[in-house]
């Protein structure tokens, strides 16, 4: 597994939980993949990959994950995501 990003925001839209900033063109992570997520606390967590969000073609932008199997309490501010 590889560090994809820490996250800096966590929000909720519709019924997607959605981590930011995301990721950048150069990772390769797809729907269904498995994540872990590594809390601060020194915690960790699995989630799936749900979707990635590409609202702009610039390979320089990141790309907001949203995942599955995973409450929005439960990804404090800092958490890496591996995947």
């Amino acid at each position: 597994m590889n560090l994809l990003f820490r996250v800096e925001g966590v929000f909720r839209l519709n019924d997607r939980i959605v981590l930011t900033p995301g990721l950048q063109a150069a990772h390769t992570v797809k729907p269904g993949a498995p994540l872990e997520l590594r809390r601060p606390d020194g915690s960790v967590a699995s989630a799936i990959v749900g979707g990635i969000e590409f609202p702009t073609p610039n390979p320089a932008t990141r790309h907001p994950l949203w995942v599955l199997e995973v409450r929005q309490e439960d990804v404090p501010l800092g958490t890496e995501v591996w995947g």
